[in-house]
């Protein structure tokens, strides 16, 4: 079964037969339940695995946070990148049914690349892709994290108004309540309109605006 997990993978097709037998013999199957981890972020990068059915979540840490980079499933490989430059993981792969992979131990990965060239260069294509995905999923990310400081920002400046109408609201609250304590508002709107102005000549009017 291993074997022909193996041949089935587009990385290992054209290993020779008896390389092929090699990596199988050191390949180990695990199983993974739900909801455990494959890969950890930031643990040695010591071997890659072929996933052989079910489906994983990728995800990394940014800002805090788990941002979901894929989900993966049959045929894919994980764990290549940090496996070939013996780094710490990346990103962390956890499953989400159950799972069944082969994992490769880095040794036994270098070899194959010592035997065929070709398996070295279709490696560097899918380590070239996924990174190309991954920078666009961050920045993605990024841009989201400005979108959300600039709302913050927006909102602290419409708050700084809005106390203040909020005050003046109060403050004219009080002043009516303290209008309507020395007049009420009936003397207000009961009052009776003043008698008609008695007519006056032209010069009677100008002696009294002077």
């Amino acid at each position: 079964m291993t074997l022909e997990t193996l041949r089935a993978t587009p990385l290992f097709a054209t290993l020779p037969p008896a390389d092929l037998a090699r990596l199988a013999n050191l390949s180990e199957p695990q199983h993974l339940r739900p909801g455990e981890l494959l890969i950890r972020e930031g643990d040695p990068g010591d071997a890659m695995y072929v996933i052989v059915s079910g489906e994983l979540e990728v995800t990394k840490q940014s800002g805090g946070t788990d941002v979901q980079l894929a989900k993966v499933g049959a045929g894919t490989l994980q764990g290549e990148m940090s496996a070939i430059e013996g780094r710490p993981r990346s990103a962390s792969v956890r499953a989400l049914a159950d799972v069944e992979v082969l994992r490769i131990p880095r040794d036994a990965l270098l070899r194959v690349f010592a035997v065929t060239p070709e398996a070295a260069f279709s490696i560097l294509q899918t380590v070239l892709n996924r990174l190309r995905s991954t920078e666009s999923l961050l920045r993605e990310r990024e841009k989201l994290a400005g979108l959300g400081q600039l709302a913050a920002g927006l909102a602290h400046e419409l708050n700084n108004p809005a106390a203040a109408i909020r005050r003046s609201v109060s403050s004219l609250e009080e002043a009516v309540h303290a209008r309507d304590m020395l007049h009420p508002p009936r003397q207000i709107t009961d009052l009776v309109p003043a008698a008609p102005a008695e007519r006056l000549g032209p010069l009677e009017r100008s002696d009294r605006i002077e």
